[in-house]
């Protein structure tokens, strides 16, 4: 019994120095890591239930949509530094289907100003030109990214995914890291739980 009693602790042990090791091997000496590309540790939506903390202060104008629209409204828990709600719309917004005949869209926009940037987020069931961007100017398809569970097609400047109930999820980004884009979607939270 001791040897197996010995052969436990020293599996458990191991397993602590490789979660240690793998936490600590992803920052490299040239590449410090920066506190602005992570999210904020109350972003987003607890366990417990509680809405999301939207990012740039944006929640009650999520909210608000959330209020109207007839599919579930993400909302960024984390941006880079800087920005701010610039602009948010629903209805008939990016060439969308509108009430009465389909549930219309979500555009919201966001901007910094130094350094120059905007995020745009298209939500719902928007029109076509919307969801073809991306493929039609010539963005490079970078492979997947992780949108609050589901999966998303990285570009280079864009990321487009459908979440599980059948509706369009677009970030678009100006002037972000391809890094930063993806660290926004995988930061994407429902506004209600």
């Amino acid at each position: 019994r001791l040897p197996i009693a010995l052969a436990g602790l020293l599996l458990i042990a191991l397993a602590a120095c490789g979660q240690e090791e793998e936490a600590t091997s992803t920052a490299t000496p040239t590449t410090p890591a920066s506190p602005t590309l992570s999210p904020t540790p109350f972003a987003i939506a607890s366990p417990s239930g509680e809405p999301a903390v939207c990012a740039a202060d944006s929640t009650q104008r999520f909210q608000d949509i959330q209020q109207s629209a007839s599919f579930k409204v993400f909302c960024p828990t984390f941006l880079p530094e800087g920005f701010t709600l610039d602009d948010i719309q629903f209805g008939e917004v990016a060439g969308a289907v509108g009430p009465p005949d389909g549930p219309g869209a979500l555009r919201a926009v966001f901007k910094r100003d130094d350094p120059e940037g905007k995020v745009e987020f298209i939500q719902g069931r928007p029109g076509l030109s919307a969801i073809s961007e991306p493929q039609t100017s010539g963005q490079k398809l970078l492979g997947e990214a992780s949108y609050d569970g589901f999966q998303g097609s990285l570009f280079e400047r864009a990321i487009l995914a459908r979440s599980p109930d059948g509706f369009t999820h677009k970030i678009a980004v100006e002037r972000v890291s391809t890094e930063e884009l993806q660290q926004i979607a995988a930061a994407m939270s429902p506004v209600s739980p």
